[in-house]
């Protein structure tokens, strides 16, 4: 019990605080403390795009001074391209916030979805109270806490182990063996074998000597489902869980998991058509450049700030549909995973220390 008291004082992180800080008293900041935060804008992105769009427009404005040239386009052909472009970036915009808004909601879901996995499994097993019983329970919060994880390296495709640090301790809890070296000798023999948690490991046969190395899966969240799932059917056949209803719902959820866990793999494995986005960037482009020839006549070199904050606005709202388009990368706009893992593990450690 003083595990548990001592994890439930456990205070969130400074980061995390600051932004819950931010988001719950946002309606007190200032709209001009706001609108000049350079640091956390777009700005700093758009700014190079932005500086060569002014030379151009400086360089255009100095050659019509210089040599007296009226070199302008029919105001048409702006509304035109002007008409297209807002319809593009209007489309590009929604598109890219209703996959941060879902993939968002998706993560909620499977967070939920794995509370309810870990409450009804550590439920059904605590009728009995036996330290087998309590080893089994654990293992059931252990493995609800690594399915986070590995959904998180999952979508952002980090399927290399030396990228999973932040799982290590529960590595053991699933069983992995240990990544051995090269074989000695060219000889060897591999056979195929299931462990407890049916992952699937290699045994090496040499000279004497046998050495297991671990296959780490790319879709590892997947394997730890299919893991849960003989951990649980095992949980019945030992006869430790007796409250049958709950295990079944554990099962019942568990393919709820898989399918929430497909939803979220759908965002992060269907990018935006190429050809789109090259269209978008080519007629953004085509509007910024074509501006000087309408406005110089009528603004002279006043057009240069102008066309400046125009094009900020325009080159800005595709960057950030660009940064938003893929919700679990490591932009500062994107889900801050890191933070969501490390609160649900927190969480579940709280679960555990009162499971006594």
């Amino acid at each position: 019990m003083a595990n548990f008291f001592r994890l439930r004082q456990r205070r969130p992180s400074m980061e995390h605080r600051r932004k819950m800080k931010e988001y719950l008293y946002a309606s007190q900041k200032s709209i001009f403390a706001s609108a000049l935060n350079f640091k956390d804008s777009i700005a700093p992105q758009a700014l190079p795009s932005l500086l060569i769009l002014a030379v151009w427009t400086a360089l255009f404005a100095v050659l019509n001074k210089q040599f007296n040239a009226q070199i302008t386009l029919a105001s048409s052909l702006i509304t035109l391209l002007s008409t297209v472009l807002s319809l593009l970036l209007s489309f590009r915009s929604n598109q890219s916030y209703d996959r941060f808004s879902e993939g968002r909601r998706l993560w909620g879901q499977l967070t939920a979805q794995l509370r309810n996995i870990s409450r009804a499994g550590v439920t059904g097993l605590s009728v009995t109270r036996t330290a087998e019983s309590h080893k089994r329970a654990q293992k059931i919060i252990s493995f609800c806490v690594a399915y986070a994880y590995a959904v998180k390296h999952y979508l952002r495709a980090e399927f290399d182990p030396s990228q999973w640090a932040d799982m290590a301790e529960y590595m053991e809890v699933l069983d992995f063996a240990a990544v051995s070296t090269k074989p000695k000798t060219a000889a060897k023999d591999l056979v195929e074998m299931a462990d407890d948690s049916g992952l699937v490991a290699r045994q090496i046969a040499n000279t004497g000597e046998t050495e297991l190395v671990s296959e780490h899966p790319e879709k590892l969240p997947f394997r730890i489902a299919q893991a849960l799932s003989r951990h649980l059917s095992l949980c019945v056949q030992d006869g430790l869980a007796t409250l049958l209803p709950h295990i079944q719902g554990c099962e019942n959820v568990l393919a709820q998991v898989v399918e929430t866990t497909g939803s979220l793999e759908r965002i992060a494995c269907t990018p935006v058509p190429k050809p789109y986005n090259i269209l978008l960037r080519q007629m953004l482009l085509i509007y910024c450049f074509c501006l000087p020839f309408q406005l110089y006549k009528d603004l002279g070199y006043w057009m240069i700030p102008v066309i400046f904050l125009v094009s900020y606005c325009l080159i800005g709202v595709e960057m950030i549909a660009r940064q938003i388009e893929m919700p679990f990368g490591f932009d500062a706009s994107d889900i801050n995973l890191d933070e969501l893992c490390h609160s649900f593990k927190v969480e579940m450690k709280i679960l555990a220390a009162s499971y006594v």
